[in-house]
């Protein structure tokens, strides 16, 4: 799957940058990559991502009491929110640019459990049981954009750039596993409350493509250095494994950006 997805991420960017270089042949033979001739860029943004949620179910069992005991685990995933964005990169051709974007993204995790659990006294006796993580666990993960960008100036101080490339991800979701510890009560003990589930980490990776727009104001210079304001959107997909108890669970690790922030040209 990683192979064909890389295969695919190559061509749509090869196409993606084919079809800009082409059609902008004319604004190039015009104007200068922009009127400072820059040879570098930073872009350093705020940002939101849309949320995209993941639901998925997996089944422990474990032996007690001389029989099983069976767990349910409702697990929730959630990608997206605010983020922090930095870009950087440089003119490698005419008004052709290749950089890099690095992206924080908050994956956050939510944990519910239902069961039922044999009778310490009785046999063929099973206890219903429930569990809630009340409050999800959030993680920082970062995404790198590799950026192919067609820069386009539109008049001295207002410029266009179109940009396509691979994206790389990394998830980590907090997931339960055993063991499970369970407390009983009540009279003959016929009362059971799971008390703790263990939880660890389970981390995946995936290769994906980003294609978006980003367009840049020329404010003032400093320094020799070209100080504006821009505004982005990216889109981005990429498909993350993740390992569980049940097998393996994809999740969406990508989405659509919008970002302000400043334009620093060199």
């Amino acid at each position: 799957m990683a192979i064909r997805l890389v295969q695919v991420t190559t061509t749509v960017t090869l196409l993606l940058v084919g079809l800009l270089v082409c059609g902008a042949s004319d604004a190039v033979a015009q104007s200068q990559w922009t009127t400072l001739t820059d040879r570098a860029y930073i872009n350093i943004n705020g940002a939101f991502q849309g949320t995209s949620g993941t639901t998925f179910t997996e089944t422990l069992s474990q032996d007690l009491y001389g029989e099983t005991a069976t767990y349910e685990l409702n697990n929730g995933l959630s990608v997206g929110g605010s983020t922090f964005d930095v870009g950087f990169g440089a003119r490698v051709w005419s008004n052709v640019a290749a950089g890099l974007s690095i992206s924080s993204v908050t994956t956050s995790s939510s944990l519910s459990a239902t069961g039922t659990v044999p009778h310490p006294l009785f046999y063929n006796r099973p206890r219903n049981v429930t569990y809630q993580l009340l409050n999800p666990i959030s993680k920082r993960n970062l995404a790198y954009h590799v950026q192919f960008s067609w820069f386009v100036p539109l008049s001295d101080d207002f410029d266009v750039a179109i940009f396509a490339g691979p994206s790389f991800f990394t998830i980590d979701h907090r997931r339960g596993t055993l063991p499970v510890s369970i407390e009983n009560s009540g009279t003959l003990l016929n009362n059971a409350v799971m008390t703790k589930l263990t939880t660890q980490t389970s981390s995946g990776n995936a290769t994906g493509v980003n294609v978006g727009i980003d367009a840049t104001y020329h404010l003032t210079e400093f320094m020799g250095a070209g100080i504006g304001a821009g505004v982005m959107v990216r889109w981005s997909s990429g498909s993350v494994d993740l390992a569980t108890a049940s097998g393996t669970q994809s999740v969406d690790a990508g989405g659509v950006q919008i970002a302000v922030g400043a334009r620093l040209r060199f």
